[in-house]
């Protein structure tokens, strides 16, 4: 799921960067990425204290969020970077 995300991410994050502007494009992408973080997290904690349950999609699903969030954060940062020096 990875893949798919960073797959999915690079073309329309790139789509938003050029129609909205870098700086737009690198704040959502940080929040979908921390959205990611935030339901895989939550799921190894309930896991960790004891529950016996794993919610599959919660888990799909935050694995293409931290995918759709990776590459196109670091190609932004970049080009944001390049842009500022």
């Amino acid at each position: 799921m990875l893949l798919i995300g960073s797959f999915f991410g690079t073309f329309i994050i790139n789509v938003l960067s050029e129609s909205k502007g870098r700086k737009t494009a690198l704040i959502l992408s940080c929040v979908a990425g921390l959205i990611g973080l935030g339901s895989n997290f939550f799921n190894d904690l309930v896991t960790l204290i004891g529950g016996s349950f794993q919610v599959l999609w919660l888990i799909v699903a935050g694995q293409f969020m931290c995918g759709f969030s990776a590459y196109p954060m670091l190609l932004q940062t970049y080009l944001y970077l390049f842009e500022c020096c």
